[in-house]
């Protein structure tokens, strides 16, 4: 709330300061890869939840860990909607070749979710059934958080699409999260029961760079207010969570976003 206050009223001063103006609105989704995770075990995830003494719910002692890269190794898959305001730089000025200078700021949603742990063990006690059971771990969280970055812009056919690259990132805390625990007991191939717990997990902070490309494509009609924009972000995070150790994997995003043009 102190960030969002700062910013509300260092944004109208800014803009006197450095000759801004509020070009457009944009909104979307971007869909984002994440390109490793640390490994770990099951100890590791009990670090995460807020109450470790009750997980797991099911007992594991007579399962084993299945072939795998563990919950934070891997990819992990991020869904994320931002709310831009782009703001123009020295709008009277452009450089030599004819570049516009852009900052967009606002905020931004996250799901963040790994792929499963599995633990399984098959019963033969009886040779008439063959019973498996299987424990899976997931997890999830979501997040908010701020998201800004800087921009340079070059127009074509009078304007109606522009190339932008730049630099830019996002801060982002988790404003809830779980692992949720999925107990399932097979026999001869057909479930037969399945348990589902979830352990609500502990804050996680994520602060992103990236290096954001893309165009943008309007009408050529002034009186028409809306176009799309397309782009990718590629760049790195760093995570921290409390009892665990910070990891900085890469991340590559695939974003498009609806915008309102001002003028």
């Amino acid at each position: 709330m102190r960030l969002f206050l700062l910013l509300f009223i260092l944004i109208p001063n800014l803009a006197n300061a450095q000759k801004l103006r509020l070009k457009n609105l944009q909104f979307g989704p971007t869909l984002a890869v994440q390109v490793d995770r640390p490994d770990t075990t099951l100890a590791d995830i009990r670090k995460l939840v807020k109450d470790p003494l009750r997980f797991p719910k099911n007992s594991l002692d007579t399962l084993e860990r299945e072939f795998g890269r563990g919950l934070f190794y891997g990819s992990t898959s991020h869904v994320q909607v931002s709310l831009l305001t782009t703001w123009e730089l020295n709008s009277d000025k452009k450089s030599k070749w004819g570049l516009q200078k852009e900052w967009r700021i606002g905020i931004e949603y996250s799901y963040v979710g790994n792929n499963e742990e599995r633990w399984s063990a098959v019963d033969a006690t009886d040779p008439s059934k063959y019973a498996v059971n299987e424990v899976f771990f997931r997890r999830n969280n979501h997040m908010l958080g701020l998201y800004t970055d800087f921009i340079l812009k070059k127009s074509v056919a009078r304007n109606r699409i522009s190339f932008y690259g730049g630099l830019g990132g996002y801060l982002a805390y988790a404003i809830s999260g779980n692992v949720l625990e999925t107990k399932t007991h097979r026999v001869d191939s057909e479930e037969s029961a399945v348990e589902k717990y979830r352990h609500a997990t502990l804050g996680r902070r994520d602060i992103a760079v990236l290096f954001p490309i893309g165009l943008e494509m309007r009408p050529g009609n002034q009186r028409r207010p809306l176009g799309v924009t397309f782009g990718i972000r590629p760049g790195f995070m760093i995570i921290k969570e409390k009892n665990y150790a910070a990891f900085m994997p890469g991340m590559l995003g695939f974003n498009v976003r609806l915008m309102y043009n001002l003028y």
